[in-house]
């Protein structure tokens, strides 16, 4: 049965005095997401995702105190509204990139990504002792998400000689996986449809950063993944753009990180390679992983 959340949240209205403004449903997102006037957002989640208010509010209050080079939403009250779990935060200020993405100069591109790489390392260079307490066992993660892999891309509907060609994939090149990792804020967020830009003299500019309910504790190169592949698109500049803002050297682009970003992008709990990959007519310029692996990791 569908649930009427304008009814909720404006019951939510009620229980904090807040007067009646209008609430602009936002067209994007798995769950249901209100504007509520110029400055506040209200955010609901499925009875089942309970679990993650819980770790969307640790990591902004985290952020929140943490030096970063763009916004992020600041909670102003959360709580659950007939068996609804609900969040009340800021608005950021900004657009979505995703509504500009397609019309960017390769210039201003070139800006995001460095943008997007420093922001990442900004992130991830939160003290490990002070990080939101929302761990995973990132080995036996990993080994689930090899177990279910094949699974997974053929329920999405990934081509039959790719699905093959995993498996072997996996085993060989496994061993570049670390195991013991130095742990980092995994958000997962760094691609167009949540990251927020303004309009400057130079071009768009990366200005805010949006939807925390996916952030995990594990190994810093999952983050590289999305704007990697939503972004680069298989350009050896653009991809070196982004490494480069993160912290890598020339040196360190080498084949075991070409490999472990291809073995991460297959592993990541929402890979759909058919979705993902921004490249045209990618799947009739592959028959291998390895051969997809060289595609998007140019270097």
């Amino acid at each position: 049965m569908k649930r009427d959340t304008y009814s909720i949240v404006n019951k939510i209205l009620d229980k904090y005095s807040l007067p009646q403004q209008t609430l602009t449903k936002f067209e994007t997102g798995t769950t249901d997401v209100f504007a509520y006037g110029e400055d506040l957002v209200i955010k609901t989640y499925f009875p089942e995702e309970a679990d993650e208010r819980l770790i969307e509010v640790a990591v902004l209050k985290h952020l929140n105190q943490c030096p970063l080079p763009i916004r992020v939403p600041s909670i102003v009250n959360h709580g659950v509204m007939e068996d609804v779990p609900y969040l009340i935060m800021t608005r950021v200020p900004g657009y979505n990139l995703d509504d500009y993405r397609k019309g960017l100069t390769y210039d201003n591109m070139r800006k995001l990504l460095v943008q997007i790489g420093e922001t990442m390392k900004n992130v991830h260079q939160i003290p490990k002792e002070t990080l939101p307490d929302i761990y995973l066992e990132w080995s036996v993660f990993m080994t689930q998400q090899m177990d279910n892999c094949v699974a997974h891309h053929r329920k999405l509907g990934l081509k039959e000689e790719l699905l093959r060609d995993i498996p072997s994939y996996i085993e060989k090149y496994k061993h570049l996986l670390p195991t013991d990792i130095q742990p980092v804020l995994l958000t997962g967020e760094y691609t167009p449809f949540n990251l927020l830009v303004e309009q400057q003299v130079d071009g768009v500019s990366l200005t805010g950063m949006i939807d925390f309910a996916d952030c995990m504790v594990g190994f810093h190169e999952y983050d590289l993944l999305g704007p990697a592949v939503f972004f680069a698109c298989g350009n050896p500049e653009l991809l070196q753009d982004l490494l480069f803002a993160y912290g890598y050297t020339q040196d360190k682009l080498d084949e075991p990180l070409r490999k472990r970003l291809m073995l991460l992008l297959l592993l990541h709990r929402y890979s759909d390679l058919n979705v993902l990959i921004q490249i045209e007519n990618w799947q009739e310029k592959v028959s291998s992983v390895e051969e997809l692996e060289h595609l998007l990791w140019c270097f």
